[in-house]
């Protein structure tokens, strides 16, 4: 299996995140340089990936649904913020 955040790479278990992805990111995401440049309270930890939360929804039927009119009112119509992340080589968008 490729590893979907890198796919040069094979994933070295079986499961959603493989690699050292989910260490690298979240020791990104947790500077304070970083939290600064994007104004989050330097007091939040992030955290990647929740499997019981991952669980949960690949379990309801609402995983294929379309949120294009969700999303958007929660950009457009919400102080929500959101970060993106695609790389030149990732598997999954």
């Amino acid at each position: 299996m490729r590893d979907p955040y890198d796919d040069r790479h094979e994933c070295d278990f079986e499961g959603f995140v493989c690699g050292n992805f989910n260490m690298r990111f979240v020791e990104y995401l947790n500077m304070t340089e970083v939290k600064e440049s994007l104004g989050v309270n330097p007091d939040f930890e992030y955290k990647v990936f929740n499997a019981a939360v991952n669980r949960a929804w690949g379990e309801k039927w609402a995983i294929a649904v379309p949120s294009t009119r969700e999303v958007g009112y929660l950009l457009d119509e919400t102080p929500t913020k959101v970060l993106v992340v695609n790389g030149d080589n990732d598997v999954i968008v």
